[in-house]
């Protein structure tokens, strides 16, 4: 889970090893995907992309099965005096982390 947040360049805020739980800490987004999450739209009708994200993640098993649940949390950056507009998740970015964390999780060590 480390090495594929790591290769994101997401930085982790806390882990729990035991519980397998991972949280970061609101990050700014460098190159955002409107296909992330639904943030609305501007006056020429454009998407909007997030411009912020938290995740949490959890990982539970070991080398042969694993189960991985992340959850993003996707924000504008706020107008002067106003809370952060919250954006609808889409689910997409969840699930390309989930599958690249299983994935490396699952990765057998190659016998010699």
């Amino acid at each position: 889970m480390i090495d594929v947040l790591a290769a994101n360049n997401i930085p982790i805020l806390w882990a729990d090893r035991p519980t397998g739980s991972l949280a970061t800490d609101r990050m700014a987004l460098t190159n955002p995907d409107t296909t992330w999450a639904d943030c609305g739209r501007d006056a020429a009708g454009r998407r909007l992309s997030s411009e912020y994200a938290v995740y949490n993640i959890t990982v539970h098993g070991d080398s042969s099965t694993s189960i991985v649940m992340v959850a993003a949390s996707w924000s504008m950056n706020p107008q002067p005096g106003k809370t952060s507009p919250q954006c609808a998740t889409s689910g997409v970015r969840e699930s390309q982390l989930e599958r690249s964390i299983k994935e490396r999780a699952e990765r057998t060590a190659p016998t010699t």
